[in-house]
């Protein structure tokens, strides 16, 4: 396993980020890391390398790569994005080595790993640029905010839905969890920009409907959410988003509770029958979620989604 202080080098503004919102006029300027002088030869050595593996799991359907703590690939990848992880552009071309390696990775548990990483990279750039944004960069000398180096952030946010949360919810699926994703270096939101948490959210939920469809899985009942560790986690650490969050994991559990109203005979996967109130237990963990919000009026969303719940439960009670 790769240890957390390789992930924690990836992420050297978390200690930082309360600062970021806090005060950014008081934000300590960090040292700035220095790039090898033969950065480009070994960007280049390293593509090469990532594209002869691609090739050779291709042309090998057989084909297993190293374990990722004795890959030199990945070795020279965090070497790489610890020095020169305020390049936005190098950081970019890093993460995608992260998900070119991971390609022919089989074992869920180092997909995720790479995945975690690449997920501390893109956190690194986001602040990053956040702070140049603010005018308290964490390293001066390194800012920039042009349009360029805001596009290959975006190109970045890309790794996300095409990487990352795909990779955490089948790995979620085993029950465990990595530190970057799971939020445990993080006091503060890790998304400077509300729509980035907007497209997670509405990723959450078109997951969870996919994998309930899937033909393996319709056969059971399913009363879990894979990544509800982690709404819970964007939760506590996005306080001014909590009630979109809230809403969000309720609307998740009502549609496992009108799943499981309309299929009362599927058993789990382990052929145990569950519960005659199986359908109001998943509404109720649903229902909880919202009357811990705040005492605020309930608008029309947070209605909708209460009554669903809460018709679940009626139904249930005939």
């Amino acid at each position: 396993m790769i240890p957390a202080k390789s992930i924690r080098r990836l992420i050297p503004c978390l200690g930082l980020i309360a600062a970021v919102f806090a005060a950014p006029t008081a934000l300590a300027q960090q040292e700035e890391p220095v790039c090898p002088a033969n950065i480009k030869e070994r960007m280049d050595t390293l593509q090469a390398g990532v594209m002869d593996r691609l090739n050779a799991g291709e042309q090998n359907p057989d084909f297993t790569p190293p374990p990722i703590t004795e890959d030199p690939l990945v070795a020279e990848t965090l070497t790489l994005l610890d020095s020169c992880g305020y390049n936005r552009a190098v950081q970019r071309k890093l993460t995608d080595f992260l998900v070119g390696i991971a390609y022919d990775v089989h074992n869920i548990q180092e997909k995720a790993q790479l995945a975690d990483l690449a997920y501390a990279s893109y956190t690194n750039a986001e602040f990053a640029f956040y702070a140049c944004e603010q005018d308290n960069p964490l390293t001066p000398t390194l800012c920039d905010t042009s349009d360029e180096s805001r596009s290959v952030l975006a190109d970045l946010r890309e790794t996300l839905p095409n990487f990352i949360w795909p990779t955490m919810f089948q790995y979620a699926l085993t029950g465990n969890s990595y530190p970057a994703f799971s939020l445990e270096m993080f006091s503060n939101c890790p998304y400077p920009d509300d729509d980035v948490l907007v497209d997670e959210l509405n990723w959450h939920a078109r997951s969870l409907k996919e994998f309930v469809d899937d033909p393996q899985i319709k056969r059971f009942a399913v009363g879990f959410i894979p990544l509800n560790y982690r709404a819970d986690a964007l939760r506590r650490v996005c306080p001014n988003s909590a009630r979109s969050i809230t809403i969000a994991m309720a609307e998740n559990w009502a549609l496992l509770a009108e799943r499981a109203l309309d299929n009362p005979d599927l058993p789990f996967p382990d052929g145990s029958v569950p519960p005659s109130s199986f359908p109001t237990d998943i509404a109720r963990d649903g229902l909880v979620l919202l009357d811990a919000l705040p005492d605020l009026p309930e608008n029309a969303e947070l209605f909708e989604v209460r009554a669903r719940l809460n018709a679940v439960i009626e139904a249930d009670q005939l």
